[in-house]
C-alpha cells in the first residue's frame, strides 16, 4: 500500500469474492466478483454488428453476452468474423459490456498489450501525457534497462499509465524498478495462463484466451 493506513478486507485469501478498501478509517472502494464475465478478461469474440462511419462494433461472447468496442481507424470488419478483445467495463442501462480491441493487461503502472503487431516503441505514454519532464525521464530510465527487449520478444509493449508518471517526478529509480517488475509479472502471468491463438482460420467459435488477474491481486494494484 502507498499509506501505513491503508488496507485490504477480503472474504477468502485463498479465493477472494468480496474486497473492501480501507484508507485513512474509511471504506474507499468495494470490489466484487461477478456471475459471468470478468473484467480483464480477454476473449476470442465474434462480430455481430460493424458500424464504420462510428468505429463501434458489437459482437457477443461464448456464453451469448453482448459486447461493444471501438474499432481501428481504416479498421474492415466483417459479420461473423472472430476478433480478439478484452474486457473494460460492465454495460449499464440498454448499453452492452464495453471492451477494447486486442488482449490487454491493465497493471498500477502501465497497460501491457499483447501480439502488438502495430507498435511503433514497445514502450510508450499515452497522448492525453506524452509531453512533460516526468515521462521523458522515465522513458529514458527504462530504454536503458532490459524491459524493451523482453517486450519485443514477446510481441508486446508497455504504455506508462499517469500513476507511474506522478510516482516518477519525485522518485524516478524507484519508479522505473517499480514498472520493469510489474511488466514481467504481467508477462509471465500471461505466459502461464493465457490460450492464445495457434491459427485465426482454424477459430471456429469465441472463447476465453484469458482470465485476468485474480480479484484480490487487482484489488491490489488498483488500491
Amino acid at each position: 500500500m502507498a499509506e501505513n493506513n491503508s488496507y485490504l478486507l477480503v472474504d477468502d485469501v485463498k479465493l477472494a469474492r468480496k474486497i473492501a478498501f480501507f484508507q485513512a478509517g474509511r471504506l474507499a472502494e468495494i470490489w466484487s466478483a461477478q456471475q459471468g464475465p470478468e473484467l480483464g478478461e480477454v476473449h476470442l469474440a465474434r462480430v455481430v454488428h460493424f458500424h464504420k462511419a462510428q468505429r463501434r462494433a458489437t459482437g457477443t461472447l461464448q456464453d451469448g453476452t453482448k459486447i461493444s468496442w471501438q474499432t481501428r481507424r481504416h479498421e474492415q470488419l466483417d459479420i461473423g468474423q472472430l476478433v480478439v478483445v478484452t474486457l473494460t467495463a460492465f454495460g449499464w442501462q440498454d448499453k452492452p459490456m464495453q471492451a477494447s480491441a486486442g488482449a490487454q493487461i491493465a497493471g498500477r503502472y502501465g497497460l501491457l498489450t499483447l501480439a502488438d503487431s502495430n507498435m511503433a516503441s514497445p514502450i510508450r505514454v499515452s497522448k492525453k501525457n506524452r509531453h512533460g519532464v516526468a515521462s521523458d525521464g522515465l522513458l529514458r530510465a527504462l530504454e536503458k534497462s532490459a524491459l524493451p527487449s523482453c517486450l519485443k520478444s514477446a510481441g508486446a509493449s508497455l504504455i506508462l499509465r499517469r500513476y507511474s508518471l506522478i510516482r516518477a517526478a519525485t522518485a524516478l529509480p524507484e519508479t522505473a524498478a517499480s514498472v520493469i517488475e510489474e511488466a514481467q509479472m504481467l508477462l509471465d502471468r500471461w505466459h502461464e495462463q493465457a490460450q492464445p491463438l495457434a491459427d485465426r482460420r482454424s477459430e471456429a467459435k469465441p472463447r476465453q484466451i484469458f482470465a485476468g488477474l485474480p480479484l484480490l491481486e487487482q484489488a491490489s494494484l488498483y488500491a
